[in-house]
C-alpha cells in the first residue's frame, strides 16, 4: 500500500513532471494587488495534472481575500466554464464571494458560453 501511495505521489514531486508547479520546500507564489494566471496550457495538461493545480489556486485566492474590495476577472471564460471543476468554483464565487467584498467578472466572446455552462441561473442572479 505504501508503494501504491507513492507511486501515486511521484507524478507531483520534483522528480515528476508537475513538480516544478506543486513541489517546493516552501510556497513560492506570492499574490500581489494585480495577479495573473494563464490557464489555458494547464486546462489542456489533463485531469491528473489540472485538478491538483487549480485546487492549490483556488485555495490561495481564496485566502487572498481579506474583506478589501476585490475583482476576480475570468477572460476567456468559455474555456473555464467548460471544464467541471473550474464550473463549480466559479458558481460557488458567484454565490458566496459578495460576502468577503469580492465580485467576479466573467468575459467571453458569447453570451451562448454562458448559457450552455449549466451556470445560467447564478449567473442571471
Amino acid at each position: 500500500q505504501m508503494r501504491e501511495i507513492k507511486d501515486a505521489l511521484h507524478h507531483y514531486t520534483v522528480d515528476g513532471p508537475m513538480g516544478q508547479l506543486l513541489d517546493a520546500e516552501e510556497d513560492g507564489l506570492s499574490l500581489r494587488a494585480f495577479q495573473c494566471f494563464e490557464v489555458e496550457e494547464l486546462m489542456n495538461m489533463g485531469e491528473r495534472n489540472l485538478v491538483p493545480v487549480l485546487t492549490y489556486l483556488f485555495r490561495r485566492i481564496e485566502k487572498r481575500l481579506t474583506g478589501a474590495p476585490s475583482l476576480i476577472l475570468l477572460d476567456e471564460a468559455w474555456l473555464m466554464l467548460g471544464h467541471p471543476t473550474f464550473r463549480d468554483k466559479i458558481r460557488e464565487w458567484l454565490k458566496v464571494l459578495r460576502k468577503a467584498n469580492c465580485a467576479v467578472v466573467l468575459a467571453t466572446q458569447s453570451i451562448s458560453d454562458a448559457e450552455r455552462s449549466g451556470i445560467i441561473d447564478v449567473l442571471k442572479e
